[in-house]
Order: structure tokens, then C-alpha cells, then sequence
């Protein structure tokens, strides 16, 4: 059971590191098409920086109604995985729980 869990764990954690990723990459479009490639750089910097990453959310908005012509409510739908890792303490919980060891005695 335990081995099970941990290794669920671990897919969970891949699953959302490439999901994260892949939201990065949409937000980068997203904000380079609407504001130009500099701004991208400050909002990408700025969100390492203050870690707190608001400006992927924005971006991934910008990208589903730039590059995939979705309405506002399907551009919100879109982006709301980004609340996952909206802030790194947020998932740091998400993996702590999911990950937890669990007492064998």
C-alpha cells in the first residue's frame, strides 16, 4: 500500500511539473503576442522572483483568447489549472499530503 502510494505520488508530481510546464510555455505566448517579447522576459523574471506566479495565470488567459480564440469563460476554464501553482507553497502542500509517509507500525 505504501509503495503504491508513493509511486502514485510521483506520477502525480511529474504529471504536474509537465503541466505547469506547459502552462509556462502558453503564457509565454500568450503575453508575448499581447505586450511584446520584453515584457514576457519582466513578468517570466518577476514571477521567479516573487514567487508567486500570477503572471502565468494572465499569460495562459492571454493565450487561450490570443492563439485559440476561446470566449472568456473557456479562457478562465483554461488557465484555472494555473491556481495549482499559483503560489510554489500551494503545491509544496499538494505534495507533502499527496506524498506523506505513513506510519508502518
Amino acid at each position: 500500500m505504501n509503495d503504491t502510494r508513493e509511486l502514485l505520488g510521483h506520477v502525480f508530481g511529474i504529471l504536474l511539473a509537465a503541466g505547469a510546464a506547459l502552462l509556462c510555455g502558453a503564457a509565454w505566448f500568450g503575453i508575448e503576442a499581447v505586450v511584446g517579447w520584453q515584457w514576457a522576459i519582466g513578468a517570466m523574471l518577476l514571477s521567479m522572483l516573487l514567487r508567486v506566479n500570477l503572471f502565468v495565470l494572465a499569460g495562459a488567459y492571454l493565450f487561450a483568447r490570443q492563439f485559440l480564440y476561446f470566449d472568456t469563460l473557456e479562457a478562465v476554464l483554461f488557465a484555472a489549472p494555473g491556481l495549482l501553482i499559483l503560489s510554489p507553497a500551494v503545491a509544496i502542500s499538494i505534495f507533502a499530503h499527496v506524498t506523506r509517509p505513513v506510519s508502518r507500525f
